[in-house]
């Protein structure tokens, strides 16, 4: 990966609809692009990881605009992808909100945020989800070749809860198609290791990410690779009769081991 440290005009992003996915109203990514290669994630299409060296600068100036909100970090991009040992741009940003009233969630894969544990815990309301699509050893170095273990991340989540931090874990994307087993060994072993919730959403692929995708996952899943190409063959997501019975499984997954599929939001201070 190439590595370019850039100015940038804006850091935050308003969210215009309602998320209620992650709960956000505002978003920021000190980093463009990511280097753990994530398969399903349009990252993988650039060589080039942008490093916006000014976000802090940008953070205090436009904080001041912002209404009452949750700021998502790490909205598309890993803000503890390896890079973040260098520059430690969400540690000053993450320093920086500590000081406000702004409740904060975190999206990340990485083991790195335990580094910042100090400062997150005296974050407003923070929250901090792990993206896991699985715990298989082949699907983690075909999927997600880059990033920590899948036992790595369940680790790290189960070390933030013990220090009061909600966190749970996204099967963000859903793999359609994929067997029960897949998401019960899954979603048991996020309760083991306290998560606090379960959040999912169906895989999306399209243009070149979809050929990207499926070139990947030919050779070791070549059963999925076929359903996939009828799937996908028409549309970016799956159809919506495929999309209920992937929801309908998780959901009675995630019953039977007492883990909402949602946040449980604390009332905000600001």
């Amino acid at each position: 990966m190439n590595i370019k440290q850039i100015q940038v005009h804006q850091l935050i992003t308003k969210i215009t609809k309602k998320d209620k996915i992650f709960h956000g109203n505002y978003t920021l990514d000190p980093y463009q692009n990511c280097s753990f290669g994530c398969i399903y994630c349009d990252s993988t299409l650039d060589d080039t990881i942008y490093v916006k060296i000014n976000s802090l600068k940008l953070l205090k100036e436009e904080l001041p605009h912002l209404n009452t909100g949750r700021i998502i970090v790490g909205s598309v991009h890993d803000p503890y992808q390896p890079l973040e040992k260098k520059f430690q741009l969400t540690h000053d940003i993450l320093n920086n909100l500590s000081k406000t009233d702004y409740p904060v969630h975190i999206l990340t894969k990485s083991a790195t945020i335990l580094d910042d544990l100090p400062i997150i815990k005296k974050l407003t309301d923070p929250i901090v989800t792990f993206t896991i699509l699985g715990l298989q050893e082949k699907l983690w170095k075909t999927i997600e070749p880059h990033t920590p273990s899948p036992l790595k991340r369940l680790q790290t989540m189960k070390t933030l809860s013990g220090e009061g931090i909600t966190t749970g874990i996204a099967i963000i994307p859903t793999l359609p198609n994929f067997p029960d087993q897949h998401f019960k060994e899954l979603i048991q072993s996020a309760k083991q290791y306290q998560a606090s919730y379960i959040l999912h959403k169906p895989l999306f692929l399209q243009g070149q990410q979809k050929q990207e995708f499926l070139k990947k996952i030919k050779t070791t899943y070549p059963k999925i690779f076929q359903d996939y190409k009828i799937l996908y063959q028409n549309s970016p997501l799956i159809p919506s009769n495929i999309e209920e019975e992937l929801t309908t499984t998780i959901q009675k997954i995630c019953s039977s081991v007492n883990l909402p599929t949602s946040i449980q939001l604390k009332k905000m201070k600001k």
